[in-house]
């Protein structure tokens, strides 16, 4: 559905995660699972799962 890349955010001084969705336009409903997807890590609290902003 997308590529994920290790990124470093040099304000916040730590190194994370940034997910893209392919560059082919998404239909509908690649859009919804790619947004409920990341509802739903976002919900997780773990040391080794990045935060999702």
């Amino acid at each position: 559905m997308g590529v994920v890349y290790r990124a470093y955010h040099s304000e916040l001084e730590r190194t994370g995660a940034v997910k893209v969705m392919q560059a082919i336009t998404p239909d509908p409903d690649t859009v919804a699972r790619f947004r409920h997807e990341a509802q739903a890590i976002a919900r997780l609290r773990h040391p080794n799962i990045v935060d999702v902003y």
